[in-house]
């Protein structure tokens, strides 16, 4: 490999830690191995809490990757299939995450329309800044506010909250320099988001159904078969 590197949850002296790093380094280059003790972990995730809530905290928040495989058992079904008809809408939303100015993106539309994988799709590059919400009624104040004390910034996503709930989140995000929040809204179809003012931190991006080319297309790519019954009538 390019690098060794081991992480261990024992605290390490400077002497022991030399030692391991040059038993590892037999045969192989010790400028390419590096052993980070239990308080270099420690440090670690300090610097980044919202890694920290999700592998470390309560069970209120996922990784993308937790995310992203409960997603597959649950919602998705053949998640090997790319993205059909949704070209457009995915590169919108990387540029809204990527935009320092958005702070919120509202991603509503229909029920099984493919919200949450949008989101999931266009986040996969920025995994280790995912904090997934296990709650849609998560987090609080003070979780946000731990979330948000780091030096890189945290998305946080939040799968279908109660119009309530959203209206005391966004406010609280807003608060915090260091959190994005990417959230999907399930409406009713030919219906606008509810008005949650005009501050220009918050951005909606609206998710139709597919066209009938496109979802004959995705039937496709997904193998998926049909068959015909026929009923007379008379």
């Amino acid at each position: 490999p390019d690098c060794y590197t081991l992480f261990t949850n024992a605290h390490l002296t400077g002497r022991q830690s030399n030692a391991l790093q040059e038993a590892i380094a037999e045969g192989f280059s010790k400028e390419r191995t590096r052993v980070i003790g239990a308080a270099e972990v420690a440090a670690m995730l300090n610097d980044m809490p919202h890694i920290r809530a999700a592998y470390f905290g309560e069970p209120r928040f996922a990784t993308w990757q937790q995310a992203w495989d409960r997603a597959c058992r649950v919602k998705f079904g053949a998640a090997h299939v790319e993205l059909v008809g949704r070209d457009q809408e995915l590169v919108r939303l990387r540029q809204l995450l990527d935009e320092p100015s958005a702070r919120v993106i509202l991603v509503h539309g229909p029920h099984d329309a493919g919200k949450d994988r949008l989101i999931l799709e266009a986040t996969r590059d920025r995994a280790l800044d995912v904090l997934v919400a296990l709650d849609p009624e998560a987090p609080d104040r003070r979780e946000l506010r731990q979330i948000g004390d780091a030096g890189r910034e945290a998305i946080l996503v939040v799968e279908d909250p109660e119009p309530e709930c959203l209206s005391q989140l966004l406010p609280q995000v807003l608060a915090e320099d260091k959190v994005k929040l990417a959230c999907s809204i399930s409406t009713v179809a030919n219906t606008s988001l509810p008005n949650y003012g005009f501050d220009e931190r918050i951005q909606s991006l609206p998710l139709g159904p597919l066209s009938d080319s496109d979802a004959r297309e995705l039937l496709r790519k997904a193998g998926a078969g049909f068959r015909w019954i026929y009923i007379a009538v008379g």
